[in-house]
């Protein structure tokens, strides 16, 4: 909404500011009949929305000259800046408790951004503008108030989770209907994080809900489709994958009950189900909103398929200095005895251990382990103590046999010799991380450097060392790094 400026005659000096502003706060119903004079009447005003400063930047061709923060209630008009003559931008924001100002809508781009407006003054010698700003108040739901005293706040309130699941606005009110079901599920597959919808085949996920209906015949009860989900629509930032908020409302079936059965299930791409159902249930109560917020783990006996598909891995050093492949480091030394340390310093064998649901290892003959090594030829892969199983360094992605999934996990270690060079990250598992099916791509393995409290790596895994690039045993980085704690490390830009 446009701001209106009026001008005052007024002698004065340089010190003096060069305009006066108000703002008032209205709902967005009531923006286009709010009054030329509106204006707030107590700090209540500001504190029934939110708002607990105004902001106002002033702008002279783009460039800001002036930033200033007033109390959202100052009681009177405020003072601007003292300015120069000429024509500048006034752009006023409401501010958070946070002090940070609402963001515009992006999804409803005609809609007045809350709490913020506009307008140009022309600021000359001996005249002082007024200028009266009317700023959208903030719904219920983005004014960081708990306005219907249930003790949840915007986000977190029943009725705002209503407004998001209906396609309704999420930022209306906090008054909720009663006798809703708002349904926030979380699907998982084979027990794994590592494995998303589409390992699996999974292009869908179906949700039903069992209703008591009156019929001709009298009452009938028949399962209801209430929600199909597409595998793109899932959270897949981490496991389980949350699905979008739904809500379900008996009254829109003609529903008897307030108990009610519900079954989920997995669905692939062409819409035919890949799995058996998952039952749950639920009560929707006519005075208040029921919550569904059940994680559907579909593990790999409720497949109607067993999944057969192989493991495809492609590893990756974390060197934190240049690009390299799997198995080749930073550094150098003279292999072929030509007495130049050109020869790059590389892993000689991956070693590998991957377990079961059982916690049982794969053997070598069962992984079926093949990929090209980095020496030439292809990976001979070995059965070693402790369930493990080494082969040459590979310079390709390692594939393996076609594996009947449950849930498998994976150990990985590069090695050098008898020292180990580089292993998977730790996480909350240990150093082992989940598998996934790969019926197309590879999943990728980055491993982490060891080094010894923090210090170097274990000398058979260093990339540089003290010693005369002639001495036996010589490490050395190339020009591009340099040689920190036994690591080639990137040069530190110098001064021109």
């Amino acid at each position: 909404m446009s701001a209106a400026v009026s001008l005052g005659s007024l002698a004065g000096c340089a010190e003096q500011p060069s305009y006066l502003l108000s703002w008032t706060l209205v709902d967005a119903e009531a923006l286009d009949e709010a009054p030329d004079d509106a204006s707030l009447s107590s700090v209540k005003d500001c504190s029934e929305v939110g708002v607990s400063k105004v902001r106002v930047t002033t702008k002279l061709g783009g460039a800001v000259v002036d930033v200033s923060e007033y109390a959202c209630f100052p009681g009177d008009a405020v003072e601007g800046p003292a300015l120069e003559p000429g024509e500048y931008t006034l752009e006023v924001e409401g501010l958070r408790r946070s002090g940070e100002p609402w963001e515009p809508n992006e999804d409803m781009p005609a809609t007045p951004r809350v709490a913020h407006d506009t307008a140009t003054v022309s600021v000359s010698q001996g005249a002082l503008p007024s200028v009266e700003f009317v700023l959208v108040a903030p719904p219920e739901c983005d004014d960081g108030i708990d306005n219907d005293l249930d003790g949840k706040v915007d986000g977190k309130d029943p009725g705002c989770l209503l407004n998001a699941a209906t396609g309704a606005s999420a930022t209306g009110s906090e008054d909720a209907e009663s006798g809703v079901a708002l349904v926030r599920p979380s699907v998982s597959f084979l027990a794994n994080e590592a494995v998303k919808p589409f390992n699996v085949g999974v292009g869908y996920i179906l949700l039903e809900v069992e209703v008591e209906a009156e019929a001709e015949s009298g009452t009938q009860t028949q399962w209801v489709e209430f929600a199909e989900v597409a595998d793109w629509q899932l959270d897949l930032s981490s496991s389980p994958f949350g699905l979008p908020l739904l809500s379900f409302d008996p009254a829109f079936y003609d529903a008897l009950n307030t108990n009610f059965a519900g079954r989920t299930t997995a669905l692939g791409p062409d819409l035919e189900p890949v799995t058996e159902a998952i039952d749950f249930e639920f009560t929707v109560d006519g005075d208040q909103i029921g919550f569904v917020t059940e994680v559907f783990e579909f593990t790999s006996d409720l497949f109607i398929d067993p999944i057969i598909e192989p493991l495809r891995l492609s590893l990756g050093l974390q060197l934190g200095a240049g690009d390299t492949s799997i198995c080749e480091l930073n550094g150098y030394t003279d292999l072929d005895d030509d007495g130049k340390l050109d020869d790059p310093i590389a892993l000689e064998r991956v070693w590998v251990r991957v377990r079961d649901a059982d916690d049982q290892a794969l053997d070598a003959a069962t992984l079926g382990l093949a990929a090209n090594a980095h020496a030439g030829g292809m990976i001979a892969p070995v059965d070693e103590a402790g369930g493990w199983v080494s082969f040459e360094c590979p310079a390709s992605n390692v594939s393996s046999a076609p594996l009947e999934w449950g849930s498998y996990r994976i150990e990985v270690e590069g090695r050098i010799g008898d020292e180990t060079c580089f292993t998977l990250p730790e996480t909350d598992e240990g150093l082992a991380q989940g598998l996934a099916p790969q019926p197309v791509d590879a999943q990728e393995l980055y491993l982490d450097r060891v080094v010894e409290d923090g210090g170097p790596p274990p000398a058979a895994c260093a990339e540089c060392n003290e010693l005369d690039a002639g001495a036996p045993g010589a490490r050395q980085c190339d020009g591009a790094t340099v040689c920190e704690d036994g690591i080639c490390v990137t040069k530190a830009p110098t001064g021109g």
